[in-house]
């Protein structure tokens, strides 16, 4: 899983950059604006920095969303468990998912700024980590977290989407909750 996600991480790195650089625009991040880019480097200089800003994202969430299963099931008596509607069981997935994007959102949320300088060129030139952290240091946890209100309700549409599709796959391949995890 960690071979694929990194392999995916490399392919996809220039349009990634690309959307990061142009928020609120992914549509218009097209091979027309790639041939503004003055090197293929430059393009992939957000790769090393990706895995700053995509496990918290993961991490929270994976963790979240399982997290919420597991309250929402615990609050309810085995037999009422047993008996829910599909709708009931609809209202815990999406529910569980908006508030796994919102933690998504909010874990990640610095580094995607930060990430975000890095892209449009600002900051000092060096060691990745170094440029982190003299960015880091000049946005303040303020700036840090600047933009946070769209992000999460982005995210949260994301998640949750993401969570339900696999919900359905779930339940409609009548896969056992053992094989892939308690998610659903």
């Amino acid at each position: 899983m960690l071979l694929a996600w990194s392999l995916a991480s490399r392919a996809l790195c220039a349009k990634a950059a690309c959307a990061i650089s142009t928020p609120g625009s992914f549509p218009s991040c097209s091979s027309k604006h790639f041939s503004y880019r003055p090197s293929f480097s430059t393009s992939y200089s957000y790769t090393s920095p990706s895995p700053f800003r995509q496990i918290p994202y993961a991490i929270g969430q994976f963790t979240v969303n399982e997290l919420c299963h597991e309250v929402a099931f615990r609050s309810m008596s085995k037999e009422r468990r047993a008996n829910l509607s599909p709708t009931a069981k609809f209202s815990v997935l999406l529910g569980s998912g908006v508030i796994a994007g919102f933690a998504a959102a909010i874990l990640s949320q610095p580094a995607d700024t930060l990430l975000s300088q890095i892209n449009k060129g600002h900051g000092p030139r060096g060691a990745i980590l170094y440029r982190l952290g003299v960015l880091a240091k000049q946005t303040g946890f303020r700036g840090l977290f600047a933009g946070l209100g769209p992000r999460m309700v982005m995210t949260a549409g994301l998640v949750s989407g993401q969570f339900l599709i696999y919900g359905g796959i779930k339940h409609g391949a009548r896969l056992p909750k053992s094989l892939l995890g308690c998610i659903c």
